[in-house]
């Protein structure tokens, strides 16, 4: 689009100005006039300054060792939590900083302490959920390696202004016959061919129980109703001929088919989110104060609630069923769907009294529970291969970059300049991201922090790269056209073409750098390593351009001749 805007557009708007008569002539100020700088000849300081940077840098690397790492390349947990009311994101900022600034890691513990350890790496956004308040859903990810680690900090550092689960009961009824749950299952039937049973198998279990053994002792041996229905009427169709006679025993007293005891069975319905106000109807009443449940955790919630009791009552998975009234519910839902809903109704095996105990204990224990929407760790196998993808990347762009210029220029030492200068660039960008762990306290008025590689910052390090190899093309360019057909490339040709591209490369930097000090200074927390990163690499690219290609193009030369 740069591109299109720099070649289509700006000749438009030109010539539409000049068929006006709106400028009869064009003329341009130059910020640096003629020079006659020896850029060459100054090559051994620029070269010494540029390795006692890169010195610097990669010590500072070495002594950061894992802890230059963002979560990106290290794993960590990711949790996304809930406040009663919103915070900015300044004050959500300060909330984690003063959570994570006396903990670090040790051996893939969260411990307390600032001395040893890694430092714990964080970031913070904002979501927006239907229904929920703004800023009030944020999702953390941090380098903290263990999730339950995580969720006691938040608690403990967010003690108070963490959101619970509310759960308002609508409804409690006896369930008198299998046929109120029968017209719509609440769980769905497995796929043919499952080559055993799973969660849905289990939870989806009967609901009665058949005679004991202790029952069929007392009673007798005896065929069920249906059998005896079906029996009957088989024999009316075709009775046999000589019916065989049954012994009849001494004394035995003429018995009947016992009817089959089933369970107690309540049903209730459940609404997740805030309570109904006084006097209001809570049908209507109950508003959504969180983006309620998932059915596989109210089944554990429900069960769990049913041992912490005084007296505990422990449940097969097949005696709670679990089934979503909301209106925008899934048709093809089932108890391992991970969709949350608000509105639910619960099926128990249990008579009344002791489905509202149960339910009065999954109130009190949802009080405590603070609403966190997800909690997901970023495995050590997903960071790796984050990490190889990105060095695939940086190498893929340098390969690329040697080809193309080699092409363009018609000889490979034009790549293989450029290239070093590229490699320079990123070096001393990734030693500034390091130093700046050192630098943040004396440099805080400029508004450096202790930045971490990360994948944004993985593409400010391509960003810079293309960059500055816009930059030293434009060089290598004009030494290309100064050289002509002379076989030998000389001092004296490298420094005409700098000093005459200087103004453009000062004009073009200068603008550039302008943008990125903005983006650095205003962009906000999310870019803030990304833009100083880019102001780095800025300022390093312009740099290289005039003082590590050019004479690494010279010394290739001469070593090729």
């Amino acid at each position: 689009m740069s591109m299109y805007t720099a070649i289509f557009c700006s000749r438009i708007v030109f010539e539409l100005a000049e068929r006006t008569r709106n400028f009869t002539s064009l003329r341009m100020r130059r910020i640096v006039g003629e020079t006659k700088i020896d850029f060459v000849g100054k090559r051994l300081w620029a070269g010494v300054l540029s390795l006692v940077l890169i010195a610097a840098g990669l010590s500072a690397v070495w002594a950061r060792g894992e802890d230059i790492f963002d979560i990106d390349f290290l794993g960590g947990t990711a949790l996304t939590m809930q406040l009663k009311n919103g915070l900015s994101v300044d004050e959500m900022e300060e909330e984690c900083r003063k959570a994570f600034v006396t903990r670090r890691i040790d051996n893939g513990k969260l411990i307390k302490g600032t001395k040893k350890g890694a430092k714990v790496h964080y970031t913070l956004n904002a979501l927006e959920i239907d229904g929920i308040e703004k800023e009030t859903v944020w999702k953390l990810v941090t380098s903290v390696p263990k999730s339950q680690d995580l969720q006691d900090l938040v608690q403990e550092k967010f003690a108070g202004k963490l959101m619970s689960y509310s759960v308002t009961v609508r409804a409690v009824r006896p369930v008198l016959d299998d046929s109120e749950s029968s017209t719509e299952s609440p769980i769905e039937t497995p796929p043919s061919g499952a080559t055993g049973p799973s969660r849905q198998d289990q939870l989806a279990g009967p609901f009665f129980v058949s005679v004991t053994d202790e029952q069929e002792e007392k009673t007798g041996a005896q065929v069920a109703p249906e059998q005896a229905d079906e029996k009957e009427s088989g024999d009316k169709k075709s009775p046999p001929a000589d019916p065989p006679q049954l012994p009849v025993l001494p004394d035995a007293e003429e018995s009947t088919p016992a009817a089959v005891p089933a369970l107690a069975r309540t049903a209730v319905e459940l609404v997740f989110g805030e309570p109904p106000v006084a006097g209001t109807d809570p049908e209507t009443a109950a508003k959504p104060g969180s983006d309620g449940m998932a059915g596989f955790t109210l089944h554990d919630k429900i069960k769990s609630a049913a041992e912490n009791m005084t007296e505990p009552i422990t449940f097969s998975d097949s005696a709670i069923a679990v089934r979503p009234l909301d209106k925008d519910r899934d048709p093809k839902w089932n108890i391992e769907s991970g969709a949350r809903y608000h509105e639910w109704e619960v099926t128990l095996n249990q008579d009344q009294q002791v489905t509202e105990r149960i339910l009065q204990q999954l109130e009190d224990d949802l009080a405590n529970t603070p609403v966190f929407h997800s909690s997901n760790t970023i495995g050590g196998k997903v960071a790796g291969d984050t990490q190889r993808l990105a060095i695939f990347a940086m190498l893929t762009s340098l390969l690329g970059i040697i080809g193309y210029i080699w092409i363009r220029f018609q000889r490979v030492v034009y790549g293989l300049a450029a290239v070093i200068a590229l490699i320079h660039d990123v070096l001393i960008t990734l030693g500034a991201i390091a130093l700046s762990f050192y630098l943040a306290d004396s440099l805080g008025f400029l508004k450096i922090e202790e930045f971490s590689i990360s994948l944004p910052i993985v593409a400010a390090f391509l960003t810079i790269i293309g960059y500055s190899l816009n930059d030293t093309i434009v060089v290598f360019d004009r030494i290309r056209e100064v050289r002509g057909k002379s076989p030998d490339l000389t001092e004296a040709m490298i420094n005409q073409s700098i000093n005459q591209t200087l103004s453009r490369t000062v004009l073009t930097s200068l603008t550039t750098l302008i943008v990125v000090a903005i983006l650095y200074w205003f962009g906000g927390q999310g870019i803030h390593g990304f833009a100083y990163a880019l102001v780095v690499g800025v300022i390093v690219g312009t740099y290289s351009s005039v003082f590590v290609a050019s004479p690494a193009l010279l010394w290739l030369s001469k070593s090729r001749s």
